[in-house]
């Protein structure tokens, strides 16, 4: 048998090292909890609203909805190994806030009043 060229002898042999890989898909429930929270600590969904009573219901639903995805894409990140993590921590802290502020901005308002 002939001496192969080094060229041919690296062609024959397996590729070992770096092999590139896809990175991780970012979860789609933790975008929409950050863009969900920014949205109702801003409170946007106020402002749509025709009353002032119902400001703070709308922001209190979107924090609650917001922290609920949040949680959700935390749990789902873990499981699959997705990226996102801090995007759901981030809205689920959104949401949060965004519910305390709904929440007392309610009770600050005639709401509850009878």
């Amino acid at each position: 048998m002939p001496p192969q060229s080094p060229a041919a002898e690296a062609a024959a042999r397996p590729a070992t090292g770096w092999v590139p890989t896809k990175p991780p898909d970012t979860n789609l429930l933790a975008v929409l909890s950050l863009i969900i929270g920014f949205l109702a600590v801003l409170g946007l969904p106020g402002r749509w609203a025709a009353e002032e009573v119902f400001f703070g219901g709308l922001t209190f639903v979107f924090g609650i909805a917001a922290f609920v995805l949040g949680v959700v894409a935390i749990g789902q990140i873990r499981e699959q190994g997705q990226a996102g993590h801090g995007m759901a921590v981030t809205g689920v802290v959104l949401g949060t806030v965004a519910f305390a502020l709904g929440f007392m901005q309610a009770l600050g308002s005639n709401a509850f009043a009878w």
